[in-house]
């Protein structure tokens, strides 16, 4: 369990730390590239996450995925920065739900 742990708080450092970043200073080819890189880390560790993880969540993330590459290949600002703020409330959904919890249990 803490390799979903881990590397779904990498994911959400490379959003915040990468791609917001070069979006936000119109950097679009680097943003392309970083987006294109964190979304083949999201469908390599998806192959785990699917025995831990709820599937409708992770299905969300895969399609906030597919709109947010399709933003920036738009150069769209707002809606990819939007986006990705869904994707990063997603993983932290994703990383709440993992921990052994009451709430999770029942």
């Amino acid at each position: 369990m803490f390799y979903c742990e881990d590397s779904i708080d990498d994911l959400s450092k490379d959003l915040e730390n990468q791609i917001i970043t070069e979006i936000e200073n119109e950097n679009w080819a680097t943003a392309e590239e970083a987006f294109k890189d964190f979304s083949d880390q999201w469908h390599e560790n998806k192959k785990i996450y699917t025995f831990f993880l709820d599937t409708k969540t992770l299905l969300d993330t895969d399609f906030s995925i597919g709109r947010a590459e399709a933003y920036i290949k738009l150069q769209d600002s707002p809606l990819a920065l939007g986006e990705l703020s869904c994707i990063q409330e997603q993983l932290k959904f994703l990383y709440l739900n993992e921990k052994i919890s009451l709430e999770n249990i029942m």
